[in-house]
């Protein structure tokens, strides 16, 4: 059986978090290591607990947004996914 991949979600609106919890705990394949409402304590997190892939809101306040947060995952070796509510 394989290992589960460890993820983590950064967003700011707490029922996105909450859907995204209940979703990934009905999903095997995968562990939510952490949902986090800003990207600096997700970045916290990432440098010290390594993770599979991360699920990154684009729309959250400036300057540490979810593009800030990619940038700094940019040595890690950590897959990334954009997720927004927005058609802009």
């Amino acid at each position: 059986m394989m290992k589960p991949f460890k993820i983590i979600h950064v967003a700011e609106q707490p029922e996105s978090l909450a859907l995204f919890k209940k979703i990934s705990a009905e999903n095997k394949s995968v562990e939510l290591a952490g949902s986090f409402p800003n990207a600096v304590d997700a970045l916290e997190f990432v440098n010290q607990h390594p993770v599979d892939l991360v699920f990154i809101d684009l729309v959250m306040p400036s300057p540490y947004n979810g593009l800030w947060l990619a940038d700094q995952l940019q040595d890690k070796n950590t897959a990334i996914v954009f997720l927004t509510a927005y058609a802009e």
